[in-house]
């Protein structure tokens, strides 16, 4: 049976011409493609459950023969914990493997029931898991820059909050747009009410 992944390889930027000639080069080497396609700009192969031992050697290939393209393949192993992502770009590669974090454990968010988060609408269920992911970053960035496992450096509201602001602030004095945790999206709502009540008036 062999060890057996998940490709996803995008390449962009692309036209109808560019994405057929690496898809007619990139069948030599994985003759059956599960799903191919155009989208967003970029050509997009699928293949699950394969054995593509070759797909480092042969990306690199690929690479060199059509140099102005960028490539992406991310690969999900069978084996737990096996993941990661290659780039290619003329001939030249970079491998990074996934980088697997848990939650850090906040005190403060130990609750008998989910009632709380049950109540929030979509909106809220957004801004809410935007905040934990923006401070979850913050925590292990300070943990991992001051060389401290979990158990030796716990969760500290006050401080993440601080590290919090002390990044926005940063990253707004660089010509950065720093979505709140209002509005994650970066868009702003619209003034005024809907179409037909602005209609009546």
């Amino acid at each position: 049976m062999g060890y057996r992944s998940n490709f996803l390889l995008t390449a962009k930027p692309m036209t109808e011409d560019l994405y057929q000639r690496i898809s007619d080069e990139l069948k030599q080497y994985v003759p059956y493609i599960m799903c191919e396609c155009m989208e967003d700009g970029a050509g997009v192969w699928l293949n699950e459950d394969d054995t593509w031992y070759s797909c480092q050697s042969d990306m690199i290939q690929l690479s060199k023969d059509f140099p102005d393209t960028f490539f992406e393949l991310s690969v999900e192993g069978e084996n737990h914990n096996d993941d990661w992502r290659a780039y290619f770009s003329d001939g030249k590669y970079q491998v990074n493997d996934a980088l697997r974090l848990f939650w850090p454990f906040i005190p403060s968010e130990l609750r008998e029931d989910h009632s709380d988060e049950d109540a929030l609408d979509y909106a809220g269920c957004v801004r809410l898991e935007h905040l934990k992911v923006t401070r979850a970053a913050i925590y292990h960035s300070l943990r991992i820059l001051l060389a401290k496992d979990e158990k030796d450096f716990p969760w500290d509201e006050d401080l993440i909050q601080a590290a919090e602001a002390m990044c926005r602030e940063f990253l707004t004095s660089k010509g950065f747009a720093v979505p709140t945790a209002e509005q994650p999206d970066g868009k702003q709502e619209k003034d005024g009410g809907n179409d037909d009540e602005r209609e009546k008036t």
